[in-house]
C-alpha cells in the first residue's frame, strides 16, 4: 500500500483529504476494538486490489456509527487512488452543496461545470452522505453525479451513519447507480475514545 507521507499535504489538500488525515497510515487504522475484524477484511482487499476495482467502477459503501473510522478508511483509499496516479476527490456532503450554494451569487455560474470535477474523478469520495436533509434539489445533484459516474464506470466512496435500508428509501434511483459498490457495515465503539 501506498505511504501517505509521499504524497504532498499540498496535492492532499488539493483532494479534499481532510488536514486531521494528512498525516494518517494504514498503520493507524486499527482493527483492535471488539467487533471490527469482522468487516475490516472487505475493507482491506478492496484497497489491497484498488487498481482493478477502479477500472471495473468498483466502490465501498461504508455505513456505521459515528467514529468507527469510515472517514479515515475513506482518506486511505482515496491517498492509495493518488499514488497509483488515477484522480481522486474527497469531499464532505456539507462542503459539496456550501460550494454549490457559494456560486449562485457569481455571476456568469455554472452548476453544471462546477459540478464536472466530482462527475469525471476516478474515485469520488462523499463523506457522511445523508446527513443534509433529503430535498428534491439534493437528490438532483446526487442524480447528476452518480449517473455521470455510472456511465463512465467511475469509482465512488461513500460513508455514511445510516443504515441501507433508509438510504434506499430515501435514495432509489441514486443508490441503484451504487449497485457495483460493495457495502460494508461498520461496528464497534468509537475510535475517538
Amino acid at each position: 500500500m501506498v505511504k501517505s507521507a509521499s504524497i504532498s499535504d499540498g496535492r492532499k489538500e488539493h483532494l479534499g483529504i481532510p488536514p486531521s488525515f494528512f498525516s494518517a497510515k494504514w498503520e493507524d487504522w486499527t482493527t483492535e476494538l471488539p467487533g471490527q475484524r469482522e468487516w475490516a477484511t472487505t475493507a482491506y482487499v478492496f484497497a489491497g486490489d484498488l487498481e482493478k476495482n477502479l477500472e471495473l467502477g468498483k466502490g465501498l459503501t461504508l455505513l456505521g456509527k459515528v467514529g468507527t473510522g469510515k472517514s479515515m478508511l475513506a482518506a486511505l483509499i482515496a491517498l492509495e487512488a493518488e499514488g497509483l496516479h488515477r484522480s481522486a476527490c474527497f469531499i464532505k456532503e456539507k462542503d459539496l452543496f456550501d460550494a454549490i450554494r457559494a456560486g449562485w451569487d457569481v455571476s456568469g455560474y455554472d452548476e453544471k461545470y462546477h459540478l464536472r470535477r466530482y462527475r469525471n474523478c476516478r474515485l469520488l469520495v462523499i463523506d457522511d452522505f445523508d446527513v443534509r436533509k433529503q430535498t428534491e434539489y439534493v437528490g438532483e445533484i446526487y442524480q447528476d453525479i452518480l449517473d455521470a459516474r455510472y456511465e463512465q464506470k467511475l469509482s465512488t466512496l461513500l460513508t455514511s451513519n445510516t443504515h441501507i435500508d433508509d438510504l434506499t428509501e430515501r435514495y432509489p434511483r441514486q443508490m441503484d447507480r451504487l449497485a457495483r459498490n460493495e457495502v460494508v457495515v461498520m461496528t464497534g465503539e468509537s475510535m475517538r475514545g
